[in-house]
């Protein structure tokens, strides 16, 4: 992070100029325990701000750094009564100024002789689940709201047609004729499902947050994608003209590193989690075999395994793997066995479209359960509170502690 950056971003939301993305960014950085050094020195800067005077007790000013920097050492930051006593005051109304910025309001009414600060909860924005969005991108750039399309698209070729049918994209050739090297994309943003029938009859289920990018025709030699986040693929068996054997379908795939790997497969169906943001991705094998390249690794992957790829190359294969709760997803549910909690809420930030935030160290706590991804957000924290773990909700930010 450069030097100045919180700083800089401190200075816009004091004079009411910072933009929803650099208040995002704010946020991230207040909460991330690396910046502590550099918050508490930009706070005892900003404490001459002329517009902050809000005097608040000396329990209140503690139970803020205990929100914001839990993990710090509190006597680095409580003020002496005797020595510093409005100093410590001005810290504290600093303090208010991030807890604000954080959606954790408290109301400031004082007289002469007391200060009372209620803590309450702040949500002003609806939060929905996810459902059938996505946006198509031709190969001409143009790039069509699915949302907003009625029922057909011209995919930039004569040959052939896009129809849109309850949350389904199907490509079909009008006229038997190859068509050119042309591609179309279908990404979904976060809150964003959708599926696709390729047009060698490959059907694709495409979670939030994710990209495909194929080809209007393939190759008669080989048929091949290119994936980001998450999808399951039910691939159409395709013979060559010259029955010599079948048609390989290739799905390439990008790590957060920039490291590629390829997935080959004849005819199966499968799931492919490749979020950029992890450390590695996963093939879950419901039917068929997949064959695995990374690197100079190669694995092949049976039904009922899974395929564990690391940026190092590494590829470690689970025998008996947890096929159902790999593809929950595509049949609307989350499904959780022994999950973690940045796994889950990984998940829910993606499918909910919200931010997650965390206080201090992880929750420890793992959680059990299955959910419909229909259900209301708040049914989702549910779990979390019976697990003892605490959170706030504001706007579209989630808050753990």
């Amino acid at each position: 992070m450069p030097k100045f950056r919180l700083e800089y971003l401190f200075t816009l939301y004091l004079q009411k100029k910072i933009s929803p993305d650099e208040n995002r960014e704010l946020m991230q950085l207040i909460a991330d325990s690396d910046n502590e050094d550099q918050i508490m020195n930009i706070i005892e800067d900003f404490t001459e701000y002329p517009s902050h005077d809000n005097v608040l007790s000396q329990e209140l000013s503690d139970k803020v750094l205990n929100n914001v920097l839990p993990n710090r050492n509190k006597e680095e930051v409580k003020v002496k009564h005797k020595k510093r006593s409005l100093f410590r005051m001005q810290v504290a109304a600093a303090w208010l100024i991030v807890i604000s910025l954080l959606g954790i309001w408290f109301k400031i009414t004082h007289d002469k002789k007391n200060v009372t600060a209620p803590l309450s909860t702040h949500q002003a924005v609806q939060i929905h689940p996810g459902g059938n969005k996505a946006f198509l991108t031709l190969d001409d750039g143009t790039v069509i709201n699915l949302n907003e399309m009625e029922h057909e698209a011209a995919p930039s070729d004569s040959n052939i047609t896009v129809e849109k049918n309850d949350g389904i994209l199907i490509y079909k050739n009008t006229t038997g004729k190859r068509s050119n090297a042309k591609y179309n994309k279908l990404t979904t943003p976060r809150g964003g499902q959708f599926q696709v029938l390729l047009p060698d009859g490959t059907k694709v289920w495409l979670n939030a947050a994710s990209s495909i990018r194929y080809p209007l025709a393939f190759s008669e030699k080989e048929r091949v994608v290119e994936l980001t986040g998450e999808a399951f693929f039910k691939v159409q068996k395709l013979y060559k003209k010259n029955k010599t054997g079948r048609v390989p379908f290739k799905i390439n795939v990008t790590s957060s590193s920039g490291d590629h790997a390829a997935i080959q497969v004849l005819g199966t169906s499968f799931n492919v989690s490749a979020y950029e943001n992890e450390n590695m991705f996963k093939i879950s094998l419901k039917h068929g075999t997949v064959k695995v390249e990374k690197g100079n690794k190669i694995q092949l992957i049976k039904p009922g395994e899974e395929a564990e790829v690391y940026n190092n190359n590494h590829i470690n294969l689970v025998k008996n793997a947890d096929i159902e709760q790999a593809t929950a997803w595509k049949d609307g549910a989350f499904l959780f066995e022994n999950e973690d909690i940045r796994s889950i809420m990984k998940q829910v930030g993606r499918w909910y479209d919200v931010d997650v935030i965390y206080m201090g160290q992880y929750p420890a706590a793992r959680f059990d359960g299955k959910i419909s991804r229909n259900a209301d957000i708040s049914e989702m924290l549910k779990i979390l509170k019976l697990s003892g773990v605490q959170f706030t909700v504001t706007g579209k930010t989630i808050l753990i502690q």
